[in-house]
C-alpha cells in the first residue's frame, strides 16, 4: 500500500470522525418514568376538573409502566449456570488488535501453534496441545459447525464482528462437549445488542498484496423486548503468490425475542459466498525467493463455497433463582462446493474441470443445566442430525443420522477445590465413540491455582480419510499453573498426548484407486509431549508529559512452546521444537484518548512440517527442512479516539522468509491499517 494511500486513508478517518463529534446529539430522554406522569395529559395547558370532566376532546394516552425485559448475558453461551472456560476471548479484547479475522485473534493469544497458510482466508488454523485441525470443534450458540465430509471447519469464514465471545476449551470439557475435540472446542456466542437508537458498527481493514476488507452491523430494538441485528462483511485480495486470491461476502441477520428477563428467543441466519484459489502452496523453498521469483503447485486450481447456517435457539432459566436452566437449538447447514481441479491429477487427460458437490445437514440439540446448594451442578444434553453429503472424486455419497448424548458434573462443594467430569457418546457412520474425561483445579488464593485435566477420547474417520478405518485413540494429560501478581501475571502448562491408532496421510504414486497420489491409513502411534508459558508484565508509570499526554505504562510480554513429535517412534519434526516471541509496548494516554506503541518479533527453530493439501484438508510429511527463522519484526500502533479505534501495523519490517506450514510462505513486508467506529454506542 502506497505512502498516499495510507495518508489519505488516515486523515479521512480523523476528519469524518471530528465531523461526527461534533454533530453527535445525546439522548436526553430518560427510560424511566415517573409514576404521577403515568397519566399525564397530552395538552400542556392548564384544565380544571370541570373542564376535564367535560371535555370529551381531551384524551389520556397511558404510557407502558413495565420495563422491557433484558437479553440473558450467557445467551448463546455453552453453559447457563457458572462455568471457568479455559479461555474467554471478548468482543472488546480485540479492540486495539489489528485483526482481520480468527485466525489473527487466536495467533496472538500467544498459547497455539499457528496452522498459517500465508493468505487471507484460507483455512487457517491453530495446533492445541499438540493435535491438528481436525481435533478442533467449531460451534455456534453451541450447534455444530463441521463440514462432515473433512470433519473439520474453516473459521475465517466467521466474523469476529458477530460474536460476543468466543469460548475455548481444551481437555476433558473439550472431547465431552464438542464431539471428541482433543484440540479444542471453539465455541462461538451469538452478538447481543438491545439498544432503543439504531446502532451501527463499521469495520474497515487495507492490508498487504491487495487486501481489502470491510464488516458494517446495524441493530435496533424494533419493538418492545425486540431486537433485530443485520451484518455484512466484504473481502478481496489478489493473492501473494500465484492463485492465493481471496474473494469473500458474508450476510447475517438476528432476530432476537425477550419474553421475559429469563428467558431468550432468537432466530439466526448466516449466509457465505466465499472463493479461493488453490495453489497448494510454493514448489519449492528457498531464503532468495520471493512472490515474483517463484511459482505455486497449481495455477488453476480453486473452490467456491455457497454456505447457508440457520440457527433458532431457546435459551430459559427456569427457576427464578436460575438455579436450573434449559437451552435448545434448531438448526439447518447447507453447503455447496464449486471445486475447479487439474484433472491430470486426478489420472485425467483434461487441463481442468469443475466438480460441484453439496453437504447439507438438520439438526437438534438441547441440554439441562441443574445447581444444587451452589456447590453441586449437573448438566446433560445430546444432538441429532440427518446428515446428507454428495459425491466427489475424493469420497462417496452419504446419508445418514449422527447422534450424541453427554452428560457433565461440577463439583465446588470442598473449598479451593473445584472439581469436574464427564462422558460423553458419539454415533457417526455406524461407528460408536466414546469419550471422558475430568479435571481437578485447586485455587492457592484468588490469584493462583494449578489445573490437572486427564481426557480419553475416540475419533471417528470423516469421508475423506476414509470410514473404513480404525477409529483413533487420543489420550491427554494436560497441567496448568498460574500465578497472578499486582503487575505480574505468569502461567506454565505441559502436556502429554498420545495417541493410538493415529489417522496418517502421505503421498504415493500415482495409481487409478489413488485419487490424488494421497494414501490415508492407520499408524501404530503418535506422541506429543509439550512445555509452554505465558508472562504478562505491566508496569504504571504516570509520567506526565508537556502537560499534554501522560506516558500511563510499559508492558512487557515474553511468551513460548516447546514441543516434540514422535509418529511410530520416530521424530517426525511436523512442528517447530520451539515457537516463541516477545511483545512489548507503551501506553499513552491524552483526555479520553488512549494510544499504544511498541514492537513484537516472534522465531521458529528449524522444521520439517507436514504440507497441506487444501482439496481434502489433509496433512502429509513434507520431505525437507528448512532453517530457524523470525516473522521479520512487528511495528505497531493502536488508538482510541472517542468511539473509534485505528490501529497501524508494519509487518516483517526485516523482509523475513519464513512459513509455519510448508510450503505456504508468509508475506514479506506489507502493511496493515484497520479502524472500527461505533455510532450511537
Amino acid at each position: 500500500m502506497s505512502i498516499k494511500k495510507i495518508l489519505f486513508s488516515t486523515t479521512a478517518f480523523l476528519f469524518i470522525f471530528i465531523i461526527s463529534a461534533f454533530s453527535a446529539v445525546p439522548d436526553s430522554i430518560s427510560i424511566k418514568k415517573i409514576d404521577s406522569l403515568n397519566t399525564k395529559i397530552v395538552s400542556n395547558k392548564l384544565a380544571t376538573n370541570d373542564t376535564l370532566k367535560n371535555d370529551s376532546t381531551k384524551k389520556i394516552e397511558p404510557i407502558d409502566t413495565i420495563p422491557p425485559s433484558l437479553p440473558i448475558m450467557k445467551y448463546g453461551s455453552m453453559f447457563l449456570l457458572p462455568h471457568h472456560f479455559y479461555q474467554k476471548i471478548k468482543k472488546d479484547d480485540n479492540n486495539y488488535l489489528n485483526a482481520y479475522s480468527f485466525s489473527d485473534i487466536f495467533k496472538a493469544q500467544h498459547r497455539y501453534y499457528p496452522l498459517s497458510l500465508g493468505m487471507y482466508g484460507l483455512f487457517n488454523n491453530m495446533s492445541v496441545l499438540g493435535g491438528s485441525s481436525r481435533d478442533n470443534n467449531f460451534r455456534f450458540n453451541g450447534r455444530t459447525l463441521t463440514d462432515f465430509e473433512f470433519g473439520s471447519f474453516n473459521p475465517e469464514l466467521f466474523s469476529p464482528d458477530f460474536v460476543e465471545s468466543a469460548e475455548i476449551m481444551v481437555g476433558s470439557d473439550a472431547v465431552i462437549l464438542g464431539d471428541a475435540a482433543s484440540g479444542a472446542l471453539i465455541n462461538f456466542q451469538e452478538i447481543r445488542y438491545n439498544t432503543k437508537n439504531p446502532y451501527t458498527h463499521l469495520f474497515y481493514c487495507d492490508g498487504g498484496f491487495g487486501y481489502f476488507g470491510s464488516d458494517g452491523i446495524f441493530s435496533q430494538n424494533f419493538l418492545k423486548n425486540w431486537n433485530l441485528t443485520l451484518g455484512f462483511r466484504r473481502q478481496s485480495d489478489h493473492g501473494y503468490f500465484d492463485n492465493s486470491g481471496l474473494d469473500s461476502w458474508n450476510f447475517r441477520s438476528i432476530i432476537r425475542w425477550n419474553p421475559s428477563n429469563l428467558t431468550n428467543i432468537s432466530f439466526t441466519q448466516n449466509y457465505f459466498n466465499n472463493i479461493n484459489g488453490l495453489s497448494g502452496g510454493t514448489s519449492t523453498y528457498t531464503s532468495s525467493m520471493t512472490n515474483l521469483n517463484s511459482s505455486v503447485l497449481s495455477e488453476n486450481m480453486n473452490e467456491r463455497v455457497f454456505r447457508y447456517d440457520a440457527t433458532m435457539q431457546l435459551c430459559s432459566y427456569i427457576t427464578s433463582d436460575t438455579s436450573q436452566a434449559f437451552s435448545m437449538n434448531t438448526y439447518f447447514s447447507n453447503i455447496e462446493w464449486w471445486r475447479y481441479y487439474d484433472l491430470k491429477l486426478l489420472n485425467d487427460t483434461s487441463a481442468l474441470g469443475r466438480i460441484k458437490n453439496f453437504n447439507s445437514y438438520t439438526g437438534i440439540s438441547g441440554k439441562y443445566e441443574f445447581s444444587a446448594f451452589r456447590a453441586i451442578i449437573i448438566r446433560t444434553g445430546g444432538e441429532i442430525n440427518y446428515i446428507k453429503i454428495g459425491g466427489s472424486p475424493f469420497y462417496s455419497a452419504w446419508k445418514g443420522i449422527s447422534s450424541s448424548v453427554w452428560g457433565y458434573g461440577q463439583l465446588d462443594f470442598i473449598p479451593q477445590f473445584e472439581i469436574t467430569g464427564g462422558y460423553r457418546m458419539n454415533l457417526l457412520y455406524s461407528k460408536v465413540a466414546n469419550s471422558l474425561g475430568g479435571s481437578i483445579k485447586y485455587n492457592f488464593s484468588n490469584k493462583a491455582h494449578i489445573l490437572a485435566d486427564l481426557s480419553i477420547s475416540e475419533k471417528i474417520p470423516s469421508l475423506v480419510e476414509g470410514i473404513a478405518l480404525s477409529k483413533e485413540r487420543n489420550q491427554l494429560a494436560f497441567f496448568e499453573f498460574e500465578y497472578n501478581f499486582d503487575e505480574l501475571n505468569t502461567s506454565l502448562r505441559f502436556f502429554d498426548r498420545n495417541v493410538q491408532n493415529p489417522i496418517l496421510s502421505d503421498s504415493t504414486p500415482m495409481s487409478s484407486n489413488n485419487i490424488f497420489g494421497i494414501r490415508t491409513y492407520n499408524g501404530d502411534s503418535r506422541n506429543i509431549l509439550g512445555v509452554g508459558f505465558n508472562v504478562e508484565y505491566r508496569h504504571n508509570l504516570k509520567y506526565n508529559l508537556f502537560n499534554v499526554f501522560t506516558l500511563e505504562s510499559y508492558s512487557i510480554e515474553p511468551w513460548g512452546q516447546f514441543q516434540n513429535s514422535l509418529t511410530n517412534g520416530t521424530d517426525d519434526k511436523r512442528i517447530p521444537l520451539f515457537y516463541g516471541g516477545v511483545k512489548a509496548f507503551l501506553t499513552f494516554l491524552a483526555s479520553e484518548s488512549i494510544m499504544n506503541i511498541g514492537l513484537e518479533l516472534s522465531a521458529l527453530s528449524s522444521q520439517q512440517g507436514n504440507q497441506f493439501i487444501s482439496i481434502t484438508r489433509q496433512m502429509i510429511p513434507n520431505q525437507s527442512s528448512n532453517s530457524a527463522a523470525t516473522d521479520g519484526l512487528n511495528l505497531f500502533v493502536s488508538l482510541k479516539l472517542g468511539d473509534a479505534y485505528l490501529r497501524l501495523t508494519w509487518m516483517n519490517i526485516l523482509n523475513s522468509k519464513y512459513y509455519y506450514i510448508p510450503f505456504y510462505t508468509e508475506m514479506n513486508s506489507n502493511f496493515r491499517m484497520s479502524v472500527s467506529w461505533s455510532f450511537f454506542d
